[in-house]
Formats: C-alpha cells, structure tokens, sequence
C-alpha cells in the first residue's frame, strides 16, 4: 500500500475562464507532487458552510503542520489524532468548579464549541505551531485575521 499523501485545501478566484490563487501555497503542493495525478475538487466558496469550511481547516491544514511540527520538536509517534488531543489540551479547556469550592479541567470538544469558540481554538493553534513548532501553516492567513464576535476571546465559551 502506498504512503497517504495529505490532502489540501486552497482558495481562488476565478477571472477570465482562469482560477486566480491567493497565495502560492497550490504551486509548492503541485511541485512536492511533480507528475502525480491529483484529484480537484470545485465548488462556490458561498455554498460551504462556515463551520464545515472551519472544520476542514483544522483537520487538513492544521493538524497536519502540528504532526510536523511536534515531530521536528522530538516528539515521537506524533498522528494527527495526537496533534488534536495535544492542541485541544492547550488551547480548548475549561474549568468545572466542584462542590468543595476547587475546579477540574475539562476539555472541550470542537462539536459543541460555537463557531466563536472553535474559531478561538484555530487560531490559538495557529500562531502556536508557527511560533513555537516553527511550521507555516499553509492558507491561515484568513483564518487569523477573522473575527466573529466583538467580544473578548477570554469571554467565549
């Protein structure tokens, strides 16, 4: 069995009969797979949920780079699975107060986040796997930019 090559999700413009990328992130996936047939998918940006679009973001681009990232930093049998654990236990927990008065972490899963919250999360991990991991994140500057609440981030559940 051949090794799974990861896919990859890219933004364009059409113009002139002619598909116009925001970045050349299409041009180095075409070069790392020089003679290879792929497989192209298109559909109206306007047509994808947000939320679906958010989720494919998380698994294609950003788990990828974390399982890069974390095995350039040594960590060892690191799968993408790993990565979301790791991320989400960084960046997605919440604190359940106990009768006692003390507080039990909790971690959130990304199902019941709202849009907000999970949008929180992806760019939390973003700029975690650019800054400290040292991987680029492919297409994230949308996602890094965006802001869907005018409320403190610190705020959003």
């Amino acid at each position: 069995m051949g090794q799974k090559v990861p896919e990859a999700i890219f933004s364009a413009i059409a113009e002139h009969g002619k598909l116009k990328f925001s970045s050349d992130d299409i041009g180095k996936y075409c070069k790392e797979h020089e003679g290879e047939a792929l497989f192209i998918h298109i559909e109206p940006l306007a047509q994808v949920p947000e939320k679906l679009r958010m989720y494919a973001f998380w698994h294609v681009n950003i788990l990828q780079c974390a399982v890069i990232g974390y095995t350039y930093a040594g960590y060892s049998g690191v799968d993408t699975v790993t990565a979301d654990y790791r991320l989400r236990a960084e960046f997605a927990k919440d604190f359940l107060k106990n009768p006692d008065g003390s507080y039990t972490p909790v971690m959130l899963e990304k199902k019941s986040m709202t849009k907000a919250r999970f949008l929180k999360l992806m760019q939390d991990a973003i700029f975690f796997i650019e800054d400290t991991l040292q991987v680029q994140v492919p297409s994230a500057e949308e996602w890094k930019t965006r802001k869907l609440t005018g409320r403190n981030f610190k705020e959003v559940k």
